[in-house]
């Protein structure tokens, strides 16, 4: 008789162990999933999961993707500008940087500026630290720990001297440009950029035929000329001469800058020079040129007040050299129609008032000027309202007499 009992148990063990075998083999299939699954995600992680750049993790590990890429060196662009461009997306973000420096992403953002990477990847990697070198703190690690600065110059200067560059180059110089716009607002740094060589390169920039580079060169340069001592080199190097056909740019931030460079021009002081009689002339008749052409009241009143401090500085040769001068006339024309126009600001005929006091307390003007010159203060004193322009009048009168 069948012992149905045993038959049972003995099913319900062969049941058992089939059941552990089909188990096992699943729990081994679904692990093997699960680890392709990791790995994806271990992917996706690198590619999208970083994107949101939510914490600590996601900066470790985009640094250290970062720093793979760069054993590269230019073979490595594909992934090198995959991870700049995630960079890009945190940079702008004040407590994001903080974290970042903290993590050290500035000494491999650093390297990536020098020639061993694509002229591309530089770029970015520039554009990235110039939201890190608005702070001061991030300057002196970039400038004092990295040594930044040079590569940062050599990024600028073209490995043939030429001003024709690709799309890939001058984008690269943009950003590094504003690196520097950057450091050059703090004194120490800009003894720093004329001791590495800056000036130079800015100079040739100024003729540069991007219009972006062209602002960028001259902001800065104008930066440097605030620190006395960094007049002499940049007169050298032949920036005044630039500056002073700049004045005509089509860009008006551009004139501007360039204006205020010539005006801080005139605390130039060598013996070797001379007083700036040596450019002197060539500037007030560009001044007096743009602002009798131009309609744009600010660009006007800047070249009269830089042209009343150029004539304040100018010695005796100077006005000589301007009596000699058909441009003379352009500069009675000039200065007379702003004083005459009623329509004009009380501004523009006062600073025009104050530049013809100079000249004509310098003899900087022909005889048959005077003339014209009592006309024009004659019909000022008839409808002058502010008391200071009118006053300006009697003086300009009572120079004409003496």
């Amino acid at each position: 008789m069948t012992d149905w009992k045993q038959i049972v148990v003995m099913g319900g063990a062969t049941a058992a162990a089939l059941g552990g075998a089909m188990g096992a083999a699943y729990w081994y299939r679904t692990k093997g999933v699960n680890e392709n699954e990791k790995e994806k995600e271990k992917e996706r992680g690198k590619e999208d999961g970083v994107q949101d750049g939510g914490g600590k993790t996601q900066l470790i590990t985009v640094l250290g993707l970062l720093k793979e890429s760069m054993r590269d060196g230019e073979d490595g662009e594909k992934e090198q500008q995959k991870w700049l461009d995630v960079i890009l997306t945190w940079v702008n973000h004040q407590a994001k940087r903080e974290q970042m420096v903290k993590t050290g992403y500035l000494v491999p953002l650093t390297h990536l500026l020098s020639s061993r990477y694509t002229m591309k990847v530089r770029g970015e990697a520039a554009w990235c630290l110039s939201s890190f070198l608005m702070v001061p703190d991030y300057q002196s690690i970039f400038l004092d720990e990295l040594s930044g600065l040079l590569l940062l110059l050599d990024l600028l200067y073209p490995e043939e001297s030429s001003n024709v560059r690709g799309k890939d180059e001058t984008a690269a110089v943009e950003h590094a440009l504003r690196c520097l716009l950057n450091l050059s607002g703090v004194g120490a740094n800009e003894k720093l950029l004329v001791e590495k060589g800056a000036i130079p390169i800015l100079t040739e920039f100024l003729s540069h035929e991007d219009s972006a580079i062209v602002l960028l060169s001259v902001k800065i340069l104008m930066n440097l000329s605030t620190l006395k001592e960094n007049l002499l080199p940049m007169y050298e190097e032949g920036v005044l001469g630039k500056c002073i056909d700049l004045v005509a740019h089509r860009d008006e931030t551009v004139v501007l800058r360039a204006i205020q460079i010539c005006a801080n021009m005139t605390d130039l002081e060598d013996e070797g020079l001379g007083p700036i009689v040596t450019w002197a002339t060539g500037c007030v008749v560009q001044l007096l040129r743009i602002a009798g052409a131009t309609p744009n009241h600010s660009i006007c009143a800047s070249c009269l007040q830089c042209l009343h401090r150029v004539l304040q500085q100018a010695d005796k040769r100077t006005f000589l050299e301007m009596r000699k001068l058909p441009n003379s006339i352009v500069a009675m024309e000039t200065l007379s129609r702003h004083i005459r126009s009623r329509t004009k600001l009380e501004e523009l005929r006062l600073l025009s008032v104050n530049c013809l006091l100079v000249l004509i307390s310098n003899d900087g003007m022909s005889t048959e000027q005077y003339s014209t010159v009592e006309d024009v203060m004659g019909t000022l004193l008839s409808d002058a309202e502010n008391l200071a322009l009118y006053e300006k009048a009697k003086m300009v009168l009572d120079a004409i007499a003496d």
